[in-house]
C-alpha cells in the first residue's frame, strides 16, 4: 500500500481533514501533511500538479461535508447547493495546484526544499487571505 503514491495521498488528505473540527484529532497534523509533501517530493515534476489537485479535492471534500446541507437550505434548490459546493471545492483545490506548481520548481533535496515548501505554503495562504 505504501508503494503507491495515490494511497499515501488519500491517507494524507483524509488524515489531515480528521485533524480539524468536528473530529479534532489534532495530533495527526504532525505527520499527515508531511506524508503529502513526501509524495510531492517523490513524484515527477509534472505529476505534482495533479497530485496537489487530488489532495486538495479530497481534503476539502472531507473537511466541508457539513456545508452541503447549509448551502441547500440557503439556496432552497438542492442542485444549486451542489453546484456551489463543487465550485468551492475546485476553488480550494486550485490553491493546492498553485502550491504543487511552485513546489515543482524547488530543488528535490536539502534545506532548499524545506525552506521553499514553507515559503510557498505561507505565500499561498497570504494570497488566499487577500480576498477577505
Amino acid at each position: 500500500m505504501w508503494r503507491y503514491p495515490e494511497c499515501r495521498l488519500l491517507i494524507s488528505a483524509v488524515g489531515t481533514a480528521l485533524a480539524f473540527p468536528p473530529i479534532s484529532v489534532w495530533w495527526l497534523l504532525f505527520g499527515m501533511p508531511a506524508l503529502w509533501l513526501r509524495v510531492l517530493q517523490d513524484t515527477p515534476r509534472r505529476q505534482r500538479i495533479w497530485y496537489a489537485f487530488i489532495w486538495g479535492t479530497v481534503f476539502i471534500t472531507a473537511q466541508s461535508w457539513w456545508a452541503l446541507p447549509t448551502l441547500s437550505q440557503q439556496a432552497q434548490v438542492e442542485w444549486v447547493a451542489g453546484v456551489a459546493w463543487v465550485v468551492c471545492i475546485v476553488w480550494y483545490a486550485s490553491w493546492c495546484v498553485l502550491f504543487g506548481w511552485l513546489v515543482r520548481y524547488l530543488p528535490n533535496e536539502g534545506i532548499g526544499w524545506t525552506v521553499g515548501v514553507a515559503l510557498s505554503w505561507v505565500g499561498i495562504s497570504w494570497l488566499r487571505s487577500l480576498g477577505n
